[in-house]
């Protein structure tokens, strides 16, 4: 068993359209089943109120890693990428076991610089009040 929930992403028609909406003219249209699903691994949760509060914290990361599958030119990713947004191009299933059944050790193939490369970076700390 992992110490990890997951979050299962399905694309629904808004993101098809979007998909398409880049395509060259005259180019076959992609259909909803070639989209595929994306199960991502997240941080734990113990009910409902910690799922919807992990999604509010991986929602974007999610979202550009998504919209990038399909087009890195960030000039045609929507303007505001919001859970609002999120929800209406992705069907969302929070499950909250994960068990390990494969033989080996889990690994990342990405390197650690693409990791959480579409995570909003902190908030600076406050520095000393000058007067």
């Amino acid at each position: 068993m992992l110490n990890r929930n997951a979050i299962l992403v399905r694309a629904r028609q808004p993101y098809l359209d979007w998909i398409n909406g880049g395509a060259p003219s005259g180019s076959r249209k992609i259909e909803l089943p070639e989209v595929g699903q994306t199960l991502y691994l997240v941080p734990e949760f113990e009910d409902a109120m910690g799922a919807t509060q992990v999604l509010r914290q991986v929602f974007h990361d999610i979202f550009c890693r998504e919209l990038e599958g399909w087009s890195r030119d960030q000039t045609r990713w929507p303007r505001d990428l919001t859970l609002p947004l999120f929800r209406e191009w992705f069907e969302i299933a929070m499950i909250g076991t994960i068990e390990d059944v494969g033989d080996g050790p889990i690994e990342n193939d990405e390197g650690p610089e693409e990791r959480h490369r579409f995570t909003k970076p902190p908030r600076p700390k406050p520095g000393p009040r000058r007067r």
